[in-house]
């Protein structure tokens, strides 16, 4: 997130040298796998487990509007926006993520 760029640079070092511990030929193979996945938003009604939706407010790879779509097929689930956050939602505002996940994990328990 712009956010985190501006306001948390240890969390985008964290993340740089997480990224950079792997090897060249595994980021490619995985760029290469998402580049080639199937669209799945229709198997998204198949799902009955319990589901939480997490998504960053300024993420750009899984926007708010995706996880909305994702909230609207999965019958019973529910979203949460995680605020100053982008695609590393967990990582960027661990606070708020952690809370809401515990609710939700406690809520179906």
């Amino acid at each position: 997130a712009k956010s985190t760029l501006e306001q948390n640079p240890e969390i985008v070092k964290a993340i740089k040298e997480m990224i950079l511990r792997n090897k060249p030929e595994t980021l490619c193979k995985t760029i290469l796998a998402l580049a080639s996945r199937r669209d799945s938003v229709e198997s998204l009604a198949n799902i009955e487990a319990p589901t939480l939706i997490m998504v960053g407010e300024e993420d750009s790879t899984t926007p708010v509007q995706a996880a909305e779509v994702m909230l609207k097929r999965i019958k019973g689930s529910e979203m949460s926006v995680v605020p100053n956050a982008g695609h590393m939602a967990n990582l960027e505002n661990t606070e708020f993520f952690n809370r809401v996940l515990a609710e939700f994990l406690k809520q179906i328990a």
